[in-house]
């Protein structure tokens, strides 16, 4: 009896090339990640990892159960198929990867029919999720929203991911069949879709006249869809899917003090009360800046802002990360500069010093 599996790489030659767009797609994602740090480090230190068992808590409680978001049931269900959506996809792109890359045969009996039912469900729920979104904020376009072209760019992007999936794995089934096609619904339905398209022009998707047509259509999207994810990875710390990984780290980090407590100042050592510069801000508050995915929350909450006047934290924060993104970089390497000047005079000073003592030493054994 034939175990359920699949062929990975069905119909696809030259998946090779694959590997070289992936490391190019890993080095603009690894620079962004350094711009990001470099930009963290110009800030005041701050210990934000102390009590790490209170902070996975909240970590686990946020991000995997969404408690905090979901307080808002629109967004928060809204957001919340879209999270869980693509990390069960995420996961299964990882096993692929173990079957394709490490030879590790794990795509096979009823592990495989249960993880392709899970990955078109899930998927599924993050294409319902996404069109929520995007209705949400062209459409219904609530105040506290703010559009730019990075938000069109994301949503679009990440749809046109998640529909060309499902178009690859109902042209799969269309061209080659599946016995186990029930296990992938979403597939399995686009395939028959596709299938009574071809009987109403009196064609079959195996026929000799057919089958190659749908081949070539599998390949080409099979490489956009390819190159579309590993282009959306690389965008990631350029763009508003920053958050998919400030976010949690964020939450990790929390304050655990009281709330809205104000922490000490060295009057006698404290040299400016305040922050006016960037650097004198601590690194977890510009960090704090690339965490923000401007959901507005903060706005609506402002008690400032709710009877009218013209202040809203979401604009503050967003402001500090411009400032952060256009002064960082000169900053940063103005304080590399110095750094290395202070170096350089240190050892000269250090290399004079031992000379010094060398010259006297000499001495001292001459007069002996």
């Amino acid at each position: 009896m034939q175990l359920p599996t699949r062929e990975v790489y069905f119909n696809i030659t030259g998946h090779l090339w694959l590997y070289l767009f992936v490391a190019i797609g890993a080095a603009a994602f690894l620079y962004g990640l350094y711009r990001h740090w470099r930009g963290w480090s110009l800030g005041r230190p701050e210990v934000r990892w102390d009590r790490p068992w209170e902070r996975l808590k909240a970590l686990l409680a946020d991000t995997l159960l969404h408690l905090t978001v979901l307080k808002e049931a629109y967004p928060g269900v809204m957001h919340l198929f879209i999270f869980w959506g693509f990390l069960v996809l995420a996961f299964g792109t990882a096993v692929v990867m173990l079957q394709a890359d490490l030879g590790l045969q794990v795509l096979y009996g009823s592990f495989y029919l249960w993880l392709s039912l899970a990955l078109d469900l899930f998927g599924l729920l993050a294409v319902i999720g996404i069109l929520i979104a995007l209705f949400r904020r062209y459409v219904q376009r609530p105040s506290r929203l703010d559009n730019t072209p990075d938000d069109a760019v994301v949503l679009v992007g990440l749809l046109v991911v998640l529909v060309s999936g499902f178009f690859l794995e109902g042209l799969r089934m269309a061209v080659a069949g599946d016995p186990w096609a029930l296990w992938s619904p979403v597939g399995l339905v686009l395939a028959r879709l596709a299938g009574a398209a071809l009987d109403g022009a009196g064609l079959a998707p195996a026929a000799a006249s057919v089958a190659p047509g749908l081949k070539a259509w599998h390949a080409g999207l099979w490489w956009g869809h390819m190159l579309l994810a590993v282009g959306l990875v690389a965008y990631m710390p350029y763009s508003k899917l920053f958050h998919v990984l400030a976010s949690p780290a964020n939450q990790f980090m929390r304050n655990l003090g009281r709330k809205g407590a104000l922490s000490l100042v060295d009057i006698e050592n404290t040299e400016t009360f305040g922050a006016s510069r960037l650097d004198e801000f601590s690194w977890k508050d510009l960090f704090d800046t690339d965490a923000c995915t401007r959901c507005g929350r903060c706005q609506d909450q402002c008690p400032a802002n709710t009877v009218g006047k013209a202040l809203s934290p979401k604009d503050v924060i967003q402001k500090m990360r411009l400032a952060l993104a256009a002064q960082g970089p000169v900053l940063a390497r103005v304080k590399a500069e110095v750094r290395k000047k202070l170096l350089e005079e240190a050892a000269a000073e250090g290399g004079g010093t031992a000379g010094g003592a060398g010259a006297g030493g000499g001495g001292s054994g001459a007069s002996g």
